[in-house]
């Protein structure tokens, strides 16, 4: 009777033993997915940037439209445009 008794409590002892060492994997997991969830849900400073990037130039290339004086994402600022040659003859 005694050595079953020792048995059935070294059982429980490593099960005890598994489950603290489990708890602490799934606490490092839990931390790790919470660090993750928040570094994506937080756009890291060049994308946003890249998002709301707003031309600095707009406003002296063209000063007398509304869309010049509105700031917009530095997309809006890229349609085609003739562009004059810096030198004469050069084109």
């Amino acid at each position: 009777l005694q050595s079953q008794i020792a048995q059935v409590l070294e059982g429980r002892q490593q099960l005890a033993h598994l489950k603290m060492s489990l708890s602490l994997e799934v606490a490092t997991y839990r931390t790790l997915l919470e660090a993750e969830n928040s570094r994506l849900q937080t756009p890291a400073s060049g994308s946003k940037a890249s998002l709301s990037f707003l031309d600095p130039k707009l406003e002296l290339h063209f000063p007398g439209t509304p869309e010049g004086r509105r700031p917009g994402p530095l997309l809006s600022v890229l349609s085609p445009t003739p562009l004059s040659s810096p030198l004469p003859g050069t084109l």
